[in-house]
């Protein structure tokens, strides 16, 4: 089993927020459909004079390699940054993403890029949100998004709940929780996963490319989890500007519609300039 998990870990994220490498969800999500979504811009609500409402306040440290912000929503966000993703480039996203997606949240948190690509060691404190569940009340929904590396860290984190009751049928969040897992890799363990609400596998195909798959596409095609569905982030009228056979630049078209290195990935840029582009947040619809 060790095995595995070291094999998937390196078929799964990309060496540094600006270099390459390979990544790898869900007990079926309604409406949801291997062919469907091509991305779309979105904005948060606005007021009657137009100034856009700020859904969460400004981040804050939380515990080692997390921050978060408050909302006054009733539901729970995590980003999962992927590998060597800094904690500001990760909010960055966070704060386009949650109003392209109509995301009221209560909480959201940044997690900061695993330091290796399997996340070998465990540096994040993960369990310090889990003591928060335990006690503090429950938010009417969880939504756990992971790009690339970061999917080990939300799959330790799924299964730090799983361990301390929460997501069993008395548990505060039974059928609460949902996950998207961007273009990462696998090794949510299955009694896990079947707890789960829906679980997403998420990759991006250009559709104007020969070659115009992202790194982990076949990953999240054969399900990244038990249960889970892929979703196809789909670029057709609109090409992301990737060169054919880019599969790195493609692992982050499931972040933002035009990444900005058409050879590979940049999460620093790709994660936190969305201009003259959208963040993708269609698998959060």
């Amino acid at each position: 089993m060790l095995l595995f998990l070291a094999s998937a870990a390196l078929a799964c994220a990309p060496p540094s927020e600006t270099g390459a490498v390979d990544d790898g969800g869900s007990v079926g999500a309604p409406g949801t459909d291997a062919n469907s979504a091509a991305p779309v811009d979105g904005s948060s609500d606005a007021s009657e004079d137009g100034a856009a409402e700020p859904l969460f306040g400004p981040f804050a440290p939380f515990s080692n390699g997390i921050t978060v912000a408050e909302g006054s929503g009733d539901h729970d966000v995590f980003v999962c940054g992927g590998y060597t993703a800094k904690l500001p480039s990760v909010e960055a996203w966070a704060k386009a993403l949650l109003p392209a997606a109509a995301l009221r949240p209560r909480h959201i948190y940044a997690i900061q890029g695993p330091q290796d690509v399997n996340y070998a060691a465990k540096e994040i404190a993960n369990s310090s949100i889990v003591a928060r569940y335990l006690r503090d009340p429950a938010p009417t929904a969880v939504t756990v998004i992971a790009h690339s590396s970061g999917s080990y860290v939300a799959h330790e984190f799924l299964s730090q709940l799983d361990s301390a009751g929460l997501l069993d049928g008395g548990g505060a969040l039974a059928g609460k929780v949902n996950f998207r897992n961007l273009d990462g890799g696998t090794g949510l363990p299955e009694t896990t996963a079947k707890k789960l609400h829906t679980i997403l596998c998420v990759y991006a195909e250009d559709a104007t490319l020969p070659q115009g798959r992202s790194a982990n596409a076949a990953t999240m095609l054969a399900g990244c989890a038990a249960g889970a569905k892929p979703f196809r982030v789909g670029y057709s009228s609109m090409p992301t500007g990737c060169n054919d056979g880019a599969r790195w630049c493609l692992h982050d078209a499931v972040v933002t519609t035009r990444p900005h290195n058409p050879a590979n990935f940049d999460l620093a840029r790709d994660y936190a300039d969305f201009q003259g582009r959208a963040v993708v947040a269609d698998y959060l619809r």
